[in-house]
């Protein structure tokens, strides 16, 4: 019976150090350090809440982190004046991503509920542009809007948008 056979064995004067980068033309994720807050420890910036739950009597948030990709999501328990102002932030984002064009509703009604909802977003920190109104409103609109969508979204702001959609809504009227 040979011994050698039992245990594999490598010669270590074939051991080579590795490359620093063994792969050179894969693209690198560099993640943004984190802040120095006020308090003790590191932090960082939350890019997005999205998604809020109540367990064992504290507001669990799901986070999203400015800088991150979505695989470093994160589920915290957060103190009550954050989740107070978060809750809200998140509230006014459904409220106005859930608003749509009821039948019999005047376009110029949905236009002044859809803008004061954009408003009490911004007003509450949620920060959407005019871009990402844009595309809620047109959203908005309905089945029966289809064939003007592609002209909307050609569009650059939210007041060409409204402006569009306030004169064809009257032609459709009359």
């Amino acid at each position: 019976m040979r011994l050698s056979r039992l245990h594999p064995v490598f010669p270590v004067v074939k051991l080579q150090l590795a490359e620093d980068d063994p792969f050179p033309t894969r693209p690198r994720h560099e993640e943004p350090p984190p802040v120095l807050g006020q308090g003790e420890g590191e932090e960082w910036e939350v890019e997005e809440i999205l998604d809020a739950k109540m367990r064992y009597r504290s507001v669990w948030f799901r986070v999203r982190w400015k800088g991150y990709d979505p695989s470093h999501d994160q589920t915290l328990r957060s103190g009550l004046e954050v989740a107070l102002t978060a809750m809200a932030q998140m509230q006014a984002k459904r409220d106005l991503h859930s608003t749509m064009l009821a039948p019999g509703t005047s376009m110029g009604d949905h236009i002044a509920r859809m803008r004061s909802l954009w408003q009490r977003a911004n007003e509450v920190g949620a920060a959407i542009s005019d871009a990402d109104f844009v595309s809620t409103f047109i959203g908005s609109l309905g089945e029966e809007w289809d064939a003007v969508v592609p002209l909307l979204y050609g569009m650059k702001t939210s007041v060409e948008v409204i402006s569009f959609v306030t004169m064809h809504a009257a032609r459709l009227d009359n």
